[in-house]
């Protein structure tokens, strides 16, 4: 499962909404949730609690793999790291990472903003409820709109791949009607292809390799 995690935060009354969309390999929506919660102190601790608010969804749904996205870079950090943390955070990393043992196999992945919108909208959603809200293969209009327009490049996108005559790879991508002009980095043919589409629209792709 691809998860993918926010908050919204209002720093007037200290308090936040976290934002989840739980998708399958189809980018289709299999879950998603809001939560608000109060006394929270800055954007990062809302992040934090985001995340593990995910956690505890994912396993009352009986999901055991996942890919975390997130785009609080400081939250992706400190999970990733190897040292322990003594900030504010540290009651919710602290969370996160005894969570961690009930899956058999979960990725923290940081995502800029642009690549997170869809749930950034739920999570601004989420603040006209009152209490947690749950949606099992659905979400509230908007954000459904959003979430199939982010699963149009999904379905629409061909990579064409061509060895020209000097052993090196063009890449071409192809959205509908449309070819766009090769993509670089060029690769030599010898090295091996691997590829992951972050981000798609305009005619522009960012593929990393």
């Amino acid at each position: 499962m691809k998860v993918n995690f926010d908050a919204s935060y209002n720093g007037d009354d200290y308090s936040s909404v976290s934002g989840i969309i739980i998708r399958n390999s189809g980018g289709f929506i299999m879950a998603a949730s809001t939560y608000p919660n109060s006394h929270v102190v800055n954007s990062d601790l809302a992040e934090a609690i985001a995340c593990d608010q995910t956690l505890i969804l994912l396993k009352d749904l009986g999901f055991d793999r996942a890919i975390m996205e997130g785009d609080s870079l400081i939250v992706i950090s400190k999970l990733c790291s190897p040292f322990t943390d003594h900030s504010v955070l540290s009651v919710p990393l602290g969370n996160i990472l005894r969570r961690t043992n009930h899956f058999s196999l979960l990725k923290f992945l940081h995502v800029k903003r642009e690549g997170n919108k869809t749930t950034h909208l739920l999570a601004r959603a989420g603040r006209t409820y009152f209490e947690p809200r749950i949606w099992i293969e659905e979400a509230p209009p908007e954000v459904e709109l959003a979430a199939s327009q982010d699963r149009w490049w999904v379905d629409n996108l061909v990579l064409y791949f061509s060895l020209s005559s000097f052993g090196v790879f063009q890449i071409f991508v192809s959205a509908s009607d449309k070819v766009f002009p090769p993509f670089s980095p060029i690769l030599q043919s010898s090295r091996l292809l691997q590829y992951t589409i972050k981000e798609v629209s305009s005619g522009l792709a960012d593929l990393v390799f």
